[in-house]
């Protein structure tokens, strides 16, 4: 506690922290609620633990309300598919958030576009998402839902390396703004999950 100069009375200091609020996203692909927060919070939270700012993180449920809270405390190590802070794990190499946020905010650009966050040259909205763009189209006998996107193990791994890379420079970009006071006012857009442990 402090005591105030002339005054002698005691003064209360209450020290704030950030908090950083999830948000669930369903991914349309794999149909998986995940908690998802954007890259440049991510890069913030890096940035308060380093300082040894108090904080928190909470997850909220599917209606908005706080499910769980965390403290922004403990150790942490960049993995670089993942961050892991002592309670919690940030996921790079998930697309989930992305594709969930895309259709959620309706980014995606029109049939046969690719959206921000889609990977290069598939289809993201209209009757065939995921399937390359070159081969959407009004063709009935493709489930409207289906996506095979990963059917190729290469293609697969060449995808997730992409969006491992995307991810990374996005964090890279935001912790950079942070350290030279630049604004982070919007992002960069990318999101990523989140596990609460």
């Amino acid at each position: 506690h402090l005591v105030g100069g002339a005054s002698g009375r005691e003064l209360t200091v209450r020290a704030e922290g950030d908090t950083f609020v999830t948000q669930q996203i369903v991914d349309p692909v794999t149909s998986r609620r995940l908690n998802c927060i954007p890259i440049h919070e991510v890069a913030r939270m890096v940035n308060d633990l380093s300082h040894g700012v108090a904080g928190s993180v909470v997850g909220q449920d599917e209606d908005g309300a706080s499910k769980k809270v965390v403290s922004l405390a403990g150790d942490f190590e960049d993995h670089k598919r993942y961050l892991q802070f002592g309670s919690f794990r940030i996921q790079f190499d998930d697309d989930g958030c992305n594709r969930g946020a895309d259709i959620h905010r309706g980014l995606a650009a029109g049939p046969g576009k690719t959206s921000l966050n889609a990977p290069a040259g598939l289809a993201t909205t209209g009757e065939k998402k995921g399937v390359p763009a070159a081969h959407a189209s009004e063709d009935a006998s493709v489930d409207p839902g289906f996506v095979d996107i990963d059917a190729d193990p290469f293609k697969h791994i060449l995808r997730i390396a992409g969006l491992l890379n995307r991810q990374r420079d996005a964090y890279v970009e935001a912790a950079t703004s942070i350290r030279e006071g630049r604004s982070l006012e919007g992002g960069t857009g990318s999101m990523t999950p989140i596990f609460l442990l």
